[in-house]
């Protein structure tokens, strides 16, 4: 169990004028040399929440459809007594462009700020934030039970097409890969998978469903593939990546087809 350290009347005091300047954790830290764990705490007991509100800005738009969608590909949950409600989407370490657009879409949607941070040791980039009540929305459209990635669905299908075209936007940009001659969506999600395939349909995208159990791996892979220069033109068309490099690959590909076809 953590401890906290008491602190005295004259830096409640301190800690009461610096909040109400707009000072953050960080700052208030630095200043008074306590530690950012014991600050939260006397923070949130003594003057109630520290975090802004969320605000929810969104009806069943493109945006809330496509945070949705990379939150069921590369999206955490996580909880604890002393911080309250962490949101967490694990990026490859390539996709610093791609995390500012999603900290975009955060504060779009929500009117909620984001932390990008670039984890050294494991080359991936974290964005999180804190908000139990835009974890009650997440709840609202998605469930998932134990492992999150092998059980994680849309409560109901979506349909607004602006929604649809954010989920699967969301979904390809994380969970999806653009090869040499096709688009790859892979989960160990079955239910997400056949959502997946399920919505493309809606813009008449055809799309191949099959499974592959590994050797090395406890869990069965789940294979969404887009292939052919009809079905690629028509999700370049109807979805428009906002992942940066897999819109330029998407891009080549479909350049590829034409050169071809002269």
């Amino acid at each position: 169990m953590l401890k906290y350290n008491v602190l005295n009347d004259d830096q409640l005091s301190k800690i009461r004028d610096l909040k109400a300047n707009g000072y953050s954790l960080n700052k208030l830290s630095c200043l008074l040399g306590i530690k950012k764990t014991t600050l939260y705490y006397h923070v949130r007991k003594d003057f109630g929440r520290f975090y802004k509100k969320a605000i929810f800005n969104s009806d069943y738009n493109r945006e809330l459809g496509e945070f949705l969608g990379a939150f069921a590909g590369d999206g955490s949950l996580v909880y604890s007594k002393d911080r309250g409600y962490r949101i967490i989407f694990y990026l490859g370490g390539a996709e610093f462009k791609y995390a500012e657009h999603l900290k975009s879409v955060i504060s779009k949607v929500f009117s909620k700020d984001s932390r990008i941070r670039f984890e050294k040791n494991k080359y991936e980039i974290l964005v999180d934030f804190f908000s139990k009540e835009i974890s009650n929305i997440i709840k609202e459209f998605l469930f998932w039970e134990k492992k999150k990635s092998n059980s994680v669905k849309l409560i109901k299908m979506p349909q607004s097409d602006d929604f649809v075209r954010g989920i699967i936007d969301g979904l390809t940009c994380t969970d999806g890969y653009v090869g040499d001659k096709n688009i790859t969506f892979t989960s160990t999600s079955p239910f997400l998978s056949q959502q997946y395939a399920a919505m493309l349909n809606k813009f008449d995208i055809k799309s191949k469903f099959y499974s592959y159990n590994r050797l090395n791996k406890s869990s069965t892979e789940y294979y969404v593939k887009i292939y052919g220069r009809e079905n690629l033109e028509k999700f370049e068309r109807e979805i428009k990546l906002s992942e940066p490099i897999k819109n330029i690959k998407l891009e080549n590909l479909l350049n590829s087809y034409r050169i071809k076809s002269g």
